[in-house]
């Protein structure tokens, strides 16, 4: 009964979060009803979905989906899933066996837990929980979205989100927001909720590109300790000028949230780069903290931290506006890996941001010119009213000139040094 009233909990929070992204997002709904179409599973006239002219005309009015729109088009996606995993091996990985044993009652499970892998709709039951599970916690169109935008399988999505929501401890992320006060601001809860999502897609996004394999259970257990270093190391204070946004974190204790738990919030946007920092402590021998160290250097003293705040901000109007934006976050976030990588390469990994300018790391490293033609794109994409408050970070300080030529080093921030 606890399970059944937990999946509808998370199924009524997630139509609430895809009511609202729906608005600014129509064209990935838009792609999965024509999905859904092609493969003979929805008759938009016979649901009382929207056609094609209608969501173009919602699209330009600002308006989304309906409420109960979302609910029949969450039950095609989570058939349309389930089918494909059935199809697939998904439910014969052994990991599953816990996932089995929480669909049964408890007293079934502990006295029988012995022949539930034998039992005859195991593959049945396993690929409609996984489905149910997947779309419940990232959206409705989280799949479909993915296998467009990678060209990987819809196994390979689930698998890749099963591996990332292990890795950062999500449910544990999620359930402490929804267990907050209920007179919480319920906009700040959902956006709270969001940025966990957004942490997951992520790191799901990581591990389906670049050749990847998921890891195994074992391993992800490793790397989950890691994650958990990285975020320890993150939230010390004195990086916090780094790590954190200042006026989201007043926003949030000021609504009652505390302190503690603001501030992990204000972190998700660091987090993103934990599997690259610790795929790289891994491959060179170093510790989680001084590669976040890295990380954080290079994205202050090559403004990377500011490029990827700047992509962030980019109001997208189409779906190829939305990958082209994509793909540049991607980039962002694979270059700051990259340049981590050819440093600890060199034995210089330990150096500071004073030595690094006085030795001509810039030049050496040459991306300079790639920079700045990143800031006078993102430039001409803003407003012309917004561009004079590009000349301060989010911490207050003033920032380089995005337009100015060469490779100008921001000015010193405490603990810039680390």
């Amino acid at each position: 009964m606890a399970e059944v009233l937990e999946d509808n909990r998370d199924q009524a929070l997630i139509l609430s979060q895809d009511e609202e992204w729906a608005r600014s997002n129509l064209d990935a709904y838009e792609n999965l009803m024509r999905s859904l179409e092609n493969e003979g599973l929805l008759d938009r006239e016979l649901e009382s979905l929207p056609g094609t002219d209608e969501i173009a005309e919602r699209g330009r009015d600002g308006h989304g989906l309906t409420r109960p729109e979302l609910a029949v088009l969450l039950a095609y996606a989570k058939q349309d899933l389930k089918s494909a995993l059935i199809e697939s091996d998904a439910p014969d990985d052994p990991d599953l066996l816990d996932e089995l044993k929480a669909y049964f009652p408890e007293r079934v499970s502990g006295r029988f837990s012995h022949l539930l892998w034998d039992h005859p709709l195991r593959r049945e039951i396993l690929a409609t929980v996984l489905a149910s599970n997947v779309l419940n916690d990232q959206g409705i169109t989280f799949v479909n979205r993915l296998v467009m935008e990678t060209g990987s399988t819809a196994q390979n999505v689930v698998a890749a989100y099963r591996a990332a929501r292990r890795l950062i401890g999500a449910e544990e992320r999620w359930k402490t927001v929804q267990d907050l006060d209920p007179t919480l601001d319920p906009v700040l809860r959902r956006q709270m909720l969001e940025a966990i999502d957004w942490l997951v897609e992520s790191v799901t996004r990581w591990y389906l590109t670049g050749s990847r394999t998921i890891p195994s259970a074992d391993q992800l257990d490793a790397d989950r300790v890691s994650f958990a270093e990285l975020e320890t190391f993150l939230g010390d204070p004195r990086w916090a000028d780094w790590t954190e946004d200042t006026g989201e974190v007043e926003t949030l204790t000021e609504a009652g949230i505390s302190a503690a738990l603001a501030r992990r919030h204000a972190r998700h946007d660091e987090l993103v780069h934990g599997p690259d920092i610790i795929e790289l402590s891994k491959s060179q021998g170093r510790t989680v903290s001084e590669v976040g160290r890295l990380f954080m250097l290079i994205g202050a003293s090559y403004r990377l931290d500011w490029l990827e705040r700047q992509v962030g901000e980019i109001v997208t109007s189409s779906r190829w506006h939305k990958w082209a934006v994509r793909t540049i976050r991607s980039d962002l976030i694979e270059l700051r890996r990259e340049l981590a990588e050819k440093i600890l390469e060199s034995g210089e990994g330990s150096a500071s941001r004073r030595q690094w300018r006085a030795t001509g790391w810039n030049d050496w490293i040459g991306i300079g010119g790639w920079t700045n033609s990143c800031c006078r794109w993102l430039r001409m994409r803003r407003p012309a009213s917004t561009r004079s408050s590009w000349r301060h970070d989010r911490s207050g300080h003033s920032a380089a000139d995005p337009t100015r030529d060469g490779m100008a080093i921001p000015p010193e921030r405490p603990g810039a040094d680390l």
